[in-house]
């Protein structure tokens, strides 16, 4: 009995019932998927669709470790999202599944999706969200292989420094800014999937993450959704401003590599696929081999952090219009 006891002192032992654990998730979430589709027939046609909460589903959208997105119509024939969790993934992340929900009831932006309810089926949990226009900037890069102008690259950044602004001012990290989760239609560029987003800690690190909310007096006091305490969606040391400054430079560079007349030499991998990691030149940087100015690429490095960063993301936004001003 003792030597049985003594196993799970040792670090192997904390090794086996990580993976013990790490199986029985994977078959869990399995056993979802297979309940999932017995329970909810997707069909893009009107017979034999599924309806869930009085939305008709017409196709499956993307999914990840956490659900998968459904498209489904209103009554009238709106197009709205549903975003299911996996069964697993919501009771091992009962404490935060909240933050989603309260963090977007509290915003209004045209380039950030609506929270337009609930739904608790036998098929799963569902936020029902609106559909914002266009796909992914993922798709657009790895799917229809698409290379982005400076005018489209400046635009994108633009709206995207925009949205930035807005959500910084209402205290709002977003966290998850990736080329999977910024739409765009090619006129307008939108932030999805607030999954990992939180509000900023009271108490940021020299002041400078509430710098934005100060200025538009939008403050954690003034936090929407009053009826919620603010501890509830409040995450101490969340990463502040400069996370989702250096996600979305992150963003912006892969575009910049799609764009022939921003690389010194054509950026295309085999297969004709565009990926950032690919190097004209052993051991280059990026800063190496993209097309910028020196203004330009001072700009990048401080959204990265490779250099002093941004005090706020109103400097960032200006900054970043202006020295990418001729991409017009």
């Amino acid at each position: 009995m003792k030597k049985f006891f003594s196993f799970f002192r040792f670090p192997r032992a904390s090794k086996v019932v990580r993976l013990l654990s790490g199986m029985f998730c994977t078959m869990a979430d399995i056993f979802d998927a297979v309940l999932f589709r017995m329970l909810v027939p997707v069909s893009t046609g009107r017979r034999g669709s599924a309806i869930i909460g009085g939305y008709r589903v017409t196709g499956r959208l993307g999914g990840g470790r956490y659900g998968m997105c459904l498209q489904a119509e209103d009554s009238e024939g709106r197009r709205v999202v549903l975003k299911r969790f996996r069964r697993g993934m919501w009771k091992r992340n009962a404490v935060g599944n909240h933050y989603e929900a309260v963090i977007l009831s509290g915003l209004s932006h045209p380039a950030v999706p609506e929270l337009l309810g609930v739904i608790n089926d036998r098929s799963g949990y569902y936020f029902v969200l609106s559909q914002q226009p266009g796909i992914t900037l993922k798709s657009w890069l790895f799917d229809r292989r698409k290379s982005f102008s400076r005018a489209e690259i400046y635009r994108i950044g633009t709206q995207l420094f925009n949205v930035l602004v807005y959500l910084h001012s209402r205290s709002v990290i977003h966290g998850d800014i990736s080329l999977s989760n910024v739409m765009d239609d090619g006129k307008h560029a939108s932030l999805i999937d607030f999954g990992l987003a939180r509000y900023m800690s009271a108490r940021p690190e020299s002041g400078r993450a509430e710098s934005d909310a100060h200025a538009s007096g939008t403050g954690p006091q003034s936090r929407p959704g009053g009826s919620h305490e603010p501890e509830t969606a409040v995450i101490p040391d969340c990463g502040g401003i400069d996370l989702d400054h250096a996600r979305l430079a992150d963003v912006l560079l892969y575009l910049m590599y799609s764009c022939d007349a921003l690389t010194r030499q054509p950026g295309k991998v085999r297969g004709g696929s565009w990926e950032l990691g690919e190097r004209t030149a052993k051991n280059a940087a990026w800063y190496d081999e993209l097309a910028l100015t020196a203004d330009q690429l001072g700009c990048m490095k401080r959204l990265i952090g490779l250099a002093r960063p941004y005090a706020s993301t109103t400097e960032a936004s200006e900054a970043f219009r202006t020295v990418f001003a001729d991409w017009q």
